[in-house]
């Protein structure tokens, strides 16, 4: 549902700084390679976490790299 926002919490080994368990989050679609997200759910299952917050980490990691502005 657009507009509406859903605190999710769920804990991940090693989280970078700068990302917050308790922010608002809001569902978007991207379209990736089946194997792909076969990889993500495996490591997601093995790291004892969802797969947003697994997807969610790795995004926020490499904008961090890419030097993008951190989230406000």
């Amino acid at each position: 549902m657009a507009g509406r926002a859903n605190v999710v919490q769920a804990p991940i080994r090693g989280e970078p700084g700068g990302v917050s368990r308790e922010e608002p989050k809001q569902q978007f679609n991207v379209y990736l390679p089946p194997a792909l997200i076969r990889r993500a759910k495996h490591a997601a299952v093995d790291h004892g976490t969802s797969l947003s917050r697994l997807v969610e980490l790795a995004l926020d990691a490499h904008l961090e790299r890419l030097g993008a502005q951190p989230r406000q």
